[in-house]
């Protein structure tokens, strides 16, 4: 064989090899939870198509999960077995990355804590706001119904108008993160509750300034 067959075959080789490489990284995702029973099965799943990525058994408070993402993509990471009277399930917006991942069954939902993600520590920024608009409803809605049926509804008008001033208070909020951090997956990803908000012109602005990885992402698209 002549050297440049040789030299010709062997780029060839390294070529299939990288892209091969490309091809299967995937992500994987390593939890460290307390507060569950051993061998509770955890799932982690696609919001976008309900699909099923992998799912793992929790043994001596850890467990492993691992697959393939397209793009960066908003998950599920839940269980079916109840804790107590509790069902555990926290959001994730993460790709092709290695993740770690810990908490306490308390912090489900909001506070589970999470590294090795950029776009996840972008998209916890989001769900704080999200978290604090909950508990403020949450609260308002115990108190209401702590109330005698007289009291409940002389008070339900004034209550209702505090949910709304928080609901609208979280609105443009989100309105705000998107507008910060519209060069991120998550904030593409809620762009779509939120685009009334944006006029053309802005939206042109904020568009034009995106690298082209999220220019091509079905979410800008």
């Amino acid at each position: 064989m002549s050297n440049k067959r040789y030299l010709f075959l062997s780029f060839c080789l390294l070529g299939f090899f990288i892209s091969c490489k490309k091809v299967h990284k995937g992500f994987k995702l390593s939890a460290t939870l307390t507060g569950f029973s051993d061998s509770t099965m955890f799932f982690l799943k696609s919001l976008e198509t309900d699909e099923i990525l992998d799912s793992s058994i929790l043994i001596n408070n850890q467990f492993e999960l691992a697959g393939q993402l397209s793009y960066a993509s908003p998950l599920m990471l839940y269980s079916l077995e109840l804790q107590g009277n509790k069902f555990a399930f926290t959001n994730l917006i993460m790709g092709n990355e290695e993740v770690e991942l810990w908490g306490d069954l308390e912090d489900f939902p909001w506070n589970v804590k999470t590294k090795g993600s950029p776009t996840q520590d972008i998209a916890e920024q989001y769900y704080q706001i999200v978290q604090t608009k909950n508990e403020g409803n949450n609260n308002l809605n115990a108190d209401l119904n702590s109330l005698p049926d007289r009291m409940r509804v002389i008070e339900l008008n004034r209550i209702s108008h505090r949910i709304q001033a928080i609901n609208d208070s979280a609105n443009d909020l989100s309105v705000d993160f998107i507008k910060t951090h519209f060069n991120s997956y998550p904030a593409l990803i809620e762009f779509k509750r939120f685009k009334k908000s944006f006029d053309q012109d802005t939206l042109k602005v904020l568009y034009e300034n995106l690298p082209e990885e999220l220019k091509q992402s079905p979410y800008a698209q």
